[in-house]
């Protein structure tokens, strides 16, 4: 990867960079990915079920109950319809049950309290059984295009360089007089950069 040398500034990551790291990954992305059945999906009901199904469970465990689950509620309303020990089945194999059950009431909930419709609100999604900071920011941010963060847990197990490159291409300047410098941000990733050298 061959990156242009930036003029110099006072920001630690130029937007150029940081532009150009982002392309870099997207690139690498379409190369290297992987075909999944939810990848490109818009519809935050089927969203919120492949995010909820990869909780503690591997990808190809999930692909074939994904497909089977969305067979027989193709629908928010056709889940929140049917029999606790119908979606119960579905979910047969897949393990964690609270998972399916909290899905189930879920799904209730936003027929009675959001007209059927998951509602492109944080605090309003947060609200829902089973539904986390991680499933959030999937929902808004791949559903219903909104700048949400999804921060997997285990990101804490990243290298300090993961994490400063995530947080470079997830950074913008602060507002003028705000009062928040970019050396902030940065002052852990170098510390636990320096360490590992």
């Amino acid at each position: 990867m061959t990156l242009e040398a930036a003029e110099p500034s006072t920001d630690i990551v130029t937007e150029r960079l940081r532009q150009q790291i982002q392309e870099h990954l997207l690139a690498w992305s379409r190369a290297h990915r992987r075909h999944l059945p939810w990848r490109g999906e818009r519809d935050p009901y089927r969203i919120w079920v492949s995010e909820v199904m990869l909780q503690q469970t591997r990808v190809e465990t999930v692909i074939p109950y994904y497909r089977h689950f969305l067979s027989q509620f193709p629908t928010l309303p056709s889940l929140a319809e049917a029999e606790l020990d119908e979606v119960l089945k579905a979910w047969e194999g897949l393990g964690y049950y609270a998972r399916a059950r909290n899905l189930h009431r879920a799904a209730q909930q936003v027929m009675e309290n959001h007209g059927g419709q998951l509602p492109a609100d944080r605090g309003a999604l947060l609200a829902l059984p089973g539904i986390g900071p991680y499933t959030v920011g999937a929902i808004l941010s791949l559903a219903f295009g909104q700048d949400a963060a999804c921060w997997m847990a285990t990101s804490a197990a990243c290298s300090p360089d993961s994490l400063l490159l995530m947080t470079i291409l997830a950074w913008r300047p602060p507002a003028r007089g705000s009062g928040i410098w970019p050396r902030r941000c940065f002052r852990q990733d170098r510390q636990a950069l320096s360490m590992r050298r």
